[in-house]
């Protein structure tokens, strides 16, 4: 049986992996060892920062909406909620460039979340009054009164 040469094959996965780091500097883009490996890293981390380029943009979103939101008087979460409760659907990047483009649209779904929000507060939050009471209690079975007596454990 005759030998069988892998040539063309050879060189063609060399070429290859060459083409595609191209780009990199020193003998990472000249010499093929080296070049397999950069190769191999390069597309590991270009993986993992696709995903944290996700993350990264929602988190920028978010401060956008969220400095938009605060100039007209109503934080991130309350907006979001009311936004819920009034059925409006628009996504996170649409509303961030709502915000920047078109000021007085982003004003209108403002205003319509915070029509939408239980409260009359423009932060959406419930205020609530609490009376103080003067009366006797117990704490671990010793009895104290709400005066300026306490007693140190």
């Amino acid at each position: 049986m005759a030998r069988v040469k892998a040539g063309k094959t050879t060189r063609r996965r060399h070429k290859a992996v060459l083409k595609a780091t191209s780009g990199h500097r020193a003998s990472r883009s000249r010499r093929y060892r080296v070049a397999r490996e950069s190769l191999t890293h390069a597309q590991a981390y270009s993986t993992a920062h696709r995903r944290l380029k996700k993350r990264t943009n929602r988190s920028l979103q978010i401060v956008r909406i969220n400095a938009a939101a605060r100039a007209l008087g109503i934080n991130y979460a309350s907006l979001m909620h009311g936004m819920s409760l009034a059925g409006i659907e628009i996504y996170r990047k649409s509303l961030a460039e709502l915000a920047i483009r078109e000021p007085e649209g982003f004003s209108e779904v403002v205003k319509t979340a915070q029509a939408a929000l239980p409260s009359s507060s423009p932060t959406g939050r419930l205020s609530y009054s609490v009376e103080s009471k003067t009366e006797e209690f117990e704490f671990r079975g010793v009895p104290k009164c709400a005066s300026k007596n306490l007693t140190i454990f």
